[in-house]
């Protein structure tokens, strides 16, 4: 897909399927900070005006957060 026309939506989604295939929080934030640089790399560039990737640090908080409810989860057992 052409990255002119991602969406924030569209990330949103991406970061659902990987928590529903059950890849690790790491494995997401790790996708996640590629996409952010790849995005501010295209705005330097002048390729891209716009980066639906801007409020990803957001997301990443998120899956970040999920992660210690998730180890928290696993020492308790």
């Amino acid at each position: 897909r052409d990255l002119r026309e991602i969406q924030e939506s569209d990330l949103l989604q991406y970061v659902s399927a990987m928590q529903a295939k059950g890849l690790a929080p790491g494995t997401i934030k790790n996708s996640l900070g590629l996409l952010r640089r790849v995005y501010y790399a295209l705005i330097t560039d002048g390729r891209l005006d716009k980066n639906p990737a801007r409020n990803l640090g957001r997301m990443m908080r998120r899956v970040q957060n999920a992660a210690a409810k998730e180890t928290a989860l696993r020492e308790a057992w």
